[in-house]
């Protein structure tokens, strides 16, 4: 499970920033809070829950973003668009990066959202 899991996670990882290699290289300041996954799987895997944000800030990273995860995550499961974007100013982001992983068996699913703290209308989705 965990050389398929990888590969998967590789691929998530790099699907991300061809999506946004354009956005992020025309600001070399851009600045993105990486909120904490949520997992859904069958047993605890706290291992994986750590890995994938990590795995992702690594490659934003490497593209020149900065890259911020809270020491104190907010609670943000009903959060709407304006207290991403308070949060956003007040923490000094551009984009805020959440998400949630999903594994069944071998399979494993990560849903994610990248918010443009200062569009409401473009945030993005990735599966």
């Amino acid at each position: 499970m965990t050389t398929s899991f990888l590969k998967k996670a590789l691929s998530f990882i790099v699907l991300i920033v061809l999506l946004f290699a354009g956005d992020l290289f025309a600001d070399a300041s851009v600045k993105i809070a990486i909120f904490p996954f949520s997992i859904s799987a069958s047993g605890p895997n706290k291992q994986i829950q750590e890995k994938i944000p990590l795995m992702i800030s690594e490659k934003l990273e490497q593209e020149g973003t900065k890259v911020f995860f809270p020491k104190t995550p907010p609670d943000f499961t009903d959060w709407k668009f304006p207290e991403f974007k308070k949060y956003g100013i007040e923490s000094g982001v551009d984009f805020i990066l959440t998400g949630s992983i999903f594994i069944a068996g071998e399979g494993i699913s990560i849903d994610s959202r990248l918010i443009n703290i200062y569009e409401m209308e473009s945030s993005t989705s990735f599966f």
